[in-house]
């Protein structure tokens, strides 16, 4: 009968699902050149059905029950099982079994230490490998701004690839969208209104929400995003806007520099009925708070001379303008494509030779805290 076939139609489905994992994995597996580091917080127990632990356990059996040695045709290794003795602790929706103990040295970002007597952290016996920088040759406006803000910084987030991180923020952010997911959804939505008018707003929220994969969070997130809109909608910039004779939202451009090429986003390129040309930038963060307006300034300045070099005019107009508070920030088209221009050139130059220097001074709220050498002095 029918449940029999959907019995059978179901297996060959999970076969197939099966067959497609265990090829991902094998890809995965044999990117590596030299050595090859498998970490996962699922215990190598068979009731994990469905997991890359399964199949290396349909590979290697009991071998990865329990801390040793690891040998196969040409190649060696070690496995190193994490001590689950201690008691856990569940911290937004994460159980860890390291939080508890060191819940103290995480909110002052300084490191856990690694290891007791002659147990030794595992990230402690891998060798640093230091990246070869020398050959970059492609860079965002994004990243040269951080690196601009703290060279530290920039090597930890972008080099190291260390995430960002704060008790604090996971508190604050649970079950709620992040500052840079708000950012994202608000960026969307805009995107989606165009020149206006401003209707149907909390569908469009909903809308931008879904294609930005952030459908799903707490519903008075899109009130909130609805009102951030509104406020901007009240603007003359808004109005200016509206009255636009041609309206480009998130605009790419790549352009040619000295020292490398220069990739960007512009929020929105306009053209009013005189045919004179404005860029503008939305940020959803409070100017005054975010403390941020000379990485902004560099931002916008950056786009416009990556313009310029696309064999474009400069702007009329450059501002930033802060959603949040509903404050704006012009900057002067020549200076700013001036000025920019030497720092992209000065921060690709540092990049490349990999001089990730100290700042004078440290962002209170730095989310890589967490990781930085400077903070564990």
């Amino acid at each position: 009968g029918w449940p029999a076939v959907g019995r059978v139609a179901k297996d060959d489905d999970d076969a197939r699902d099966r067959s497609e994992r265990r090829r991902l994995l094998y890809v995965a597996l044999t990117r590596a050149k030299d050595r090859l580091i498998v970490s996962t917080p699922i215990p190598p127990r068979r009731d994990y059905r469905g997991t890359h632990v399964e199949i290396l356990l349909d590979v290697f059996g009991e071998a990865l029950a329990a801390s040793g040695p690891l040998t196969g045709a040409g190649w060696s290794g070690e496995v190193i099982l994490a001590d689950d003795s201690s008691s856990r602790v569940a911290v937004g929706g994460i159980v860890s079994t390291l939080l508890e103990e060191h819940l103290d040295r995480i909110a002052e970002a300084e490191p856990i230490p690694g290891g007791v007597g002659e147990r030794e952290h595992v990230l402690q016996r891998l060798p640093r490998v230091k990246p070869d920088l020398a050959g970059k040759t492609r860079f965002t406006v994004t990243e040269l701004s951080a690196y601009l803000a703290c060279p530290l910084h920039y090597r930890l987030r972008y080099v190291e690839q260390f995430a960002s991180y704060s008790i604090a923020a996971e508190v604050a952010t649970e079950g709620k969208l992040s500052a840079s997911e708000r950012g994202t959804v608000v960026h969307r939505a805009l995107q989606r209104l165009g020149r206006g008018p401003v209707v149907n707003l909390r569908r469009q929220i909903e809308a931008a929400m879904r294609e930005s994969g952030l459908a799903g969070h707490d519903p008075g997130e899109v009130d909130e995003i609805a009102g951030i809109i509104e406020r901007f909608a009240a603007s003359d910039t808004w109005r200016s806007i509206e009255r636009a004779a041609e309206l480009r939202s998130e605009v790419t451009v790549v352009a040619k520099f000295d020292s490398g090429i220069l990739e960007g986003q512009v929020d929105a390129l306009f053209v009013d009925d005189g045919g004179q040309t404005h860029l503008l930038d939305y940020k959803t963060g409070r100017e005054a708070e975010e403390g941020k307006q000379a990485e902004h300034r560099f931002q916008v300045g950056a786009y416009a001379a990556a313009l310029q070099r696309c064999g474009r005019d400069l702007p009329t107009s450059v501002a930033v303008h802060y959603l949040s508070d509903d404050s704006r920030v012009t900057v002067d088209p020549v200076e700013g494509a001036r000025d920019a221009t030497e720092s992209v050139e000065q921060a690709m130059r540092g990049i490349r030779t990999a001089e990730f220097s100290e700042p004078e001074r440290c962002d209170p709220d730095c989310l890589l805290a967490w990781a930085c050498e400077r903070r564990r002095a």
